[in-house]
């Protein structure tokens, strides 16, 4: 296999540790619109950042099991107290094993920056720990090809709407068109929920 990117040449403390909740307390109103969270016992947060749609559950649903996987350390140290003991470092392109599978899996902002070659392991990591429901974006943007939108071209595989599905349907999940709808719809006129979401969020189902 190809020798993997270094990505922690292409990424700074400075600009990624989130601190504007805003759009994660939008996310969070859009599960609460989608999901029963009372029935929801289970959540993991794959590429996770510092937390903030993890500390949104645990504000607001503290029944539910929490697990974050994160690649950086420093987004761990910089996670409030109340969740840091719930995200492990990992990189998602090295095979996770998990005993444990969660009834939510919530993988946003994450796919996009997997090296190619690895996109397979990726997507079986999120099948390790996804016991029902994976909800997951992936932007078309950025790469080599677009450094216009992506300076430090963090992007390393940018894939349509259509490619994503073609994957995740080789790894056994089942587009829930439904659900799909009722999360994007709950986004739409929620000025603080990251458009970028919206154009490629999909809720899935292990088939």
């Amino acid at each position: 296999m190809k020798e993997r990117i270094n990505i922690d040449e292409r990424y700074f403390k400075e600009d990624e540790i989130r601190t504007n909740t805003k759009p994660y307390e939008a996310y969070y109103s859009c599960l609460n619109s989608t999901f029963n969270l009372s029935e929801i016992k289970s959540f993991c947060d794959a590429g996770c950042a510092n937390g903030p749609l993890m500390y949104e559950l645990k504000k607001n649903n503290n029944n539910i099991e929490l697990l974050g996987i994160e690649y950086f350390q420093w987004q761990k140290d910089a996670a409030d107290k109340s969740i840091k003991e719930d995200i492990v470092v990992h990189d998602l392109r090295d095979e996770f094993v998990s005993n444990k599978k969660y009834d939510i899996v919530n993988c946003t902002e994450t796919g996009e920056h997997i090296d190619p070659e690895y996109a397979d392991t990726f997507i079986e990591n999120l099948k390790v720990v996804c016991g029902k429901y994976l909800i997951i974006s992936w932007s078309d943007t950025g790469g080599i090809n677009d450094i216009k939108h992506d300076e430090h071209v963090q992007h390393l595989n940018p894939l349509t709407n259509n490619q994503v599905d073609e994957l995740l349907i080789k790894h056994g999940f089942k587009k829930n068109n439904e659900l799909t709808t009722k999360f994007i719809n709950s986004s739409i006129g929620n000025n603080d929920f990251n458009f970028w979401w919206r154009k490629s969020l999909g809720v899935w189902e292990i088939n």
